[in-house]
């Protein structure tokens, strides 16, 4: 042995000699610099790793925020697609369900495309819908309902039968009488309605 002793640097934990031959233990602020360095360098990659992850973050971000955009494009083309296509009325059936299933969303533009108004006098809709939510606060909103029979003549005219159950009194239904009325030969709507 040449009397050599190992270069003690700042950051080490390791017992050494120091000059005069005898044992040098690290101070507590050696020891605490040294485990804060160690666990840096333990959680720190080196420099190519890091630009290697923040890379592939990246386009994983870019996926991320394109995939939100897709998503809420096709919900607000269902939505605008759905608003701008007519509902089906090309039979008396058609047209009554329509309506009835627009009352129950109580989705009253929707159930205005049902009604002979709508062709007729478009002034009268805000008429329309006053009475439609007048009666949702009066009977209770349309909970369910069953048309019980369609008449349909060959003058273009239909009458329906339709039982509808309501929130503020689900125990007792209201009949509807719906008469129906076909335009243009394919479209059929509203003119009226009555309860008994």
């Amino acid at each position: 042995m040449t009397g050599r002793q190992p270069a003690q640097t700042a950051l080490s934990t390791r017992p050494g000699l120091n000059s005069e031959g005898k044992l040098a233990v690290p101070s507590g602020e050696a020891l605490v610099a040294a485990a804060r360095a160690a666990v840096r360098a333990a959680s720190s990659p080196p420099p190519k790793q890091r630009r290697v992850a923040r890379l592939r973050v990246v386009p994983t971000l870019i996926a991320v925020v394109a995939l939100c955009i897709i998503v809420a494009g096709v919900i607000f083309g269902a939505a605008w697609l759905r608003a701008a296509t007519p509902p089906d009325r090309s039979m008396a059936q058609a047209t009554v369900n329509g309506y009835f299933d627009a009352l129950k969303a109580q989705d009253y533009e929707r159930a205005w495309q049902f009604a002979a108004a709508s062709r007729t006098d478009a002034q009268s809709q805000g008429t329309f819908t006053n009475g439609l939510t007048g009666d949702d606060s009066r009977y209770g909103r349309v909970l369910s309902y069953t048309v019980e029979q369609i008449e349909t003549d060959n003058s273009g005219q239909a009458s329906a039968q339709v039982r509808v159950t309501r929130a503020q009194s689900p125990g007792t239904p209201m009949t509807y009488t719906v008469v129906l009325t076909q335009y243009g030969g394919d479209t059929w709507l509203i003119n009226s309605l009555s309860t008994s």
